[in-house]
């Protein structure tokens, strides 16, 4: 069965090119499709992973009724118990566990709901009676990390949320008896699962896939009446720019999207993240828009938001349209008008003050989202890229290599290359923040266990030394990420068994190992290091030498798995976050390099 509609046909046919996933037959691809339009939803920074993909698919072939899992606290998608640990130090946990099943069907099939719907429970079961898959057991083993006692005390008086999306790709259901069936499901389903909140179950047709997506890729507009401003003079590197204010109905057209749900991804510049409910200044705004007498004075009591555009017309009068911009500062206030949305929406009192700024400049974006978020305490690795050194990586990204096959581009700020289908960037070349320092970490650092079993933010904090330092070479930065984007492009063709997706970082160490022949890369100021990672660079253009590369990788691996755990009853899961894994195959490549030094040096 193939997908009929051909609007959503198009999108997934620019979905699989973007990310390079012809090879999988288009029931996968659509599934990736449906995954990334909902979880991004949640959290437009998911997939900066392309990998993640792999994460939250829970569909092994044998899995019953169930295709992605995915488990977000306060709105961010977690990987590990590291990320549970963060937020439990942030004294605040709103959970969200999210299943997933899609079908390329152009209706419901009710057999199939049901189905799904059991998987979920039998998940949740105390002794499940469906076998459960290896990647099941690791959506368990997280689950049950969320509720131990220091975590489940972070919930208050809000139980986590279990939502279920089932995904076709045809138009809204017509068959009269699928809301009784949906309220029966989940009635039955917050019963037997009695430590969540509420189940809720949300049938996701094509129309909903196309806006999720289109909203995504930040190419919605948006009309706005803005009635009282006044205009900038002339600013360089600033088309215009207004300060005024916006009623609220007005300002919600700029965060709520039109199934009602908060535009996530317009707040991801805001590099202080909302805060809960409970933040004692969430508090007082809450209070403010409860309360009918103070609602005309909001405009006086708030510091306002700014909003950075690189779209913004005057269509007539005072109405104009906005298009690709971000909330830069005023996430909190942003989030909690949106909460009491339902009550200040049409009270004409609450105005909202704003300032607006149109400007292509990356450079004066990146300055603004500094200066406005110094208002507030925010960590310093909040803005790490927009230092010098990033700005230098980046432009390195541009000019280096001169093999337009390897080239990547390294993002500073969200949707720094949008026009994916004018430039033709693939998304596994965008390397970001986050990926930069998944990549060096474990090839570079030669620690692929942080990686497995830390938040990015937490091994830059931990590391700061180590990464990102003033004085290093950028060659070894390009390497680390170009081993992972060749790794990615050989296993999409087929070239490298998938089933050793979930070591990747732990081959591409090895890899880079076996081409330097040292365990150790040197220092990463040096320029015979530098020199070194260049040659590497050069080696990697040839995709032969690539695939013996990475199998001499997977065979290395494979070989201290097996003795490791021949001695150790540990899970692949639980192997890739152990350091003395890792002191084992440093040990073992060690010696393995050694030998060959020998073997090469004449005897005397």
């Amino acid at each position: 069965m193939s997908i009929g509609n051909r609007i959503l046909k198009g999108i997934l046919d620019e979905f699989t090119d973007s990310f390079g996933i012809k090879k999988l037959d288009e029931a996968k691809q659509f599934e990736r499709l449906v995954n990334y339009a909902l979880l991004s939803k949640i959290d437009p920074d998911a997939f900066s992973d392309p990998n993640v993909f792999e994460q939250v698919d829970v569909d092994g072939g044998s899995t019953f009724g169930l295709d992605a899992f995915a488990l977000f606290i306060n709105d961010a998608l977690v990987a590990n118990e590291d990320d549970i640990e963060i937020h439990r130090k942030a004294r605040r946990m709103d959970v969200r566990f999210v299943f997933i099943q899609t079908k390329r069907s152009s209706s419901v099939d009710s057999g199939d709901l049901l189905k799904f719907v059991a998987a979920v429970r039998n998940l949740f079961a105390e002794n499940p009676s469906i076998p459960l898959t290896d990647e099941l057991i690791e959506a368990r083993r997280l689950i049950s990390e969320v509720f131990r006692v220091e975590n489940a005390r972070l919930f208050g008086s809000k139980r986590p949320r279990c939502e279920l999306y089932y995904a076709t790709g045809g138009g809204k259901p017509t068959d009269e008896l699928l809301p009784g069936l949906l309220k029966a499901q989940e009635e039955a389903l917050t019963d037997a699962v009695q430590e969540v909140g509420a189940a809720t179950i949300k049938l996701v047709d094509a129309d909903y896939i196309i806006d999720a997506y289109s909203e995504i890729e930040n190419r919605f507009r948006v009309s706005i009446t803005l009635e009282k401003s006044v205009p900038c003079d002339n600013i360089e590197d600033v088309v215009q720019a207004f300060i005024g204010f916006l009623p609220a109905q007005q300002f919600l057209k700029l965060i709520e999207s039109s199934d009602g749900s908060l535009r996530k991804h317009v707040f991801y510049e805001n590099v202080r993240d909302f805060q809960g409910d409970d933040n004692t200044v969430n508090n007082e705004i809450a209070h403010t828009l409860a309360d009918p007498v103070m609602l005309d004075k909001f405009v006086l009591l708030n510091n306002g938001v700014t909003v950075v555009a690189r779209e913004f017309s005057n269509i007539r009068a005072t109405e104009y349209e906005i298009g690709d911009y971000f909330v830069v500062n005023g996430c909190q206030t942003s989030h909690m008008v949106y909460r009491h949305r339902d009550a200040v929406r049409e009270n004409g009192a609450l105005k909202i003050p704003v300032k607006i700024i149109h400007t292509n400049s990356n450079d004066l974006i990146a300055k603004i989202i500094r200066s406005t978020n110094r208002q507030t305490p925010v960590p310093d690795e909040a803005f790490v890229s927009l230092d010098k050194f990033h700005k230098r990586l980046q432009e390195f990204y541009r000019i280096f290599p001169s093999d337009p096959q390897d080239r990547l581009f390294y993002e500073r700020r969200s949707k720094e290359y949008p026009s994916v289908r004018e430039a033709a960037i693939e998304r596994p070349r965008i390397v970001n923040l986050h990926s930069q320092i998944r990549s060096f970490a474990s090839v570079m650092m030669g620690e692929p266990q942080l990686v497995m079993s830390n938040n990015p933010s937490t091994i830059l904090r931990e590391h700061r030394t180590r990464l990102f330092v003033e004085d290093h070479k950028f060659t070894p930065y390009y390497l680390s990420a170009l081993l992972l984007f060749k790794y990615h492009v050989l296993q999409s063709r087929g070239r490298i068994d998938g089933r050793f997706n979930y070591a990747r970082y732990w081959l591409c160490w090895l890899a880079r190992m076996t081409m330097d022949m040292r365990v150790d890369v040197g220092p990463m100021n040096s320029g015979k290091t530098d020199e070194r990672c260049e040659q590497m660079v050069a080696r990697l253009s040839d995709e032969e030498f690539c695939v013996r590369l990475f199998a001499a990788a997977i065979e290395t691996f494979e070989h201290a798995r097996t003795g490791f755990t021949s001695n150790n009853i540990v899970r692949k899961g639980e192997l890739i976050r152990l350091r003395q894994f890792r002191d084992e195959l440093r040990t073992h490549m060690q010696r393995e390099i050694s030998a060959a030094d020998r073997a090469r040096t004449p005897a005397s």
